[in-house]
């Protein structure tokens, strides 16, 4: 498989023009009419390969010593913000 390539032919429905390939009268331009377009970038490729791209760019950060290092108070932090923020949501969604 090339970078880029479709793994399998997938449409997704026109957001802009909700699948009617009409937009204010006219032929929709970003689906040509069709009503449906297919993903581009990151999304047309398999999650496999994305995971991939993603991996070589975290590994060549830390490579060069740009990439964030987490102090352990900030680590504490950030994991108390985490829990409070999903008892919020859970307690929202209880009422």
């Amino acid at each position: 498989m090339t970078e880029g390539e479709f793994t399998e032919e997938v449409l997704v429905v026109c957001k802009p023009c909700a699948g009617t390939g009409v937009l204010d009268g006219e032929t929709h331009k970003l689906c040509g009419g069709r009503g449906k377009t297919r993903p581009r970038g990151f999304a047309a490729l398999d999650r496999r390969r994305v995971a991939a791209i993603a991996s070589k760019g975290g590994k060549a950060a830390h490579a060069q010593g740009t990439a964030h290092q987490w102090s352990k108070e900030e680590a504490q932090r950030a994991g108390a913000l985490g829990g409070r923020a999903s008892r919020v949501k859970k307690a929202k969604v209880a009422e």
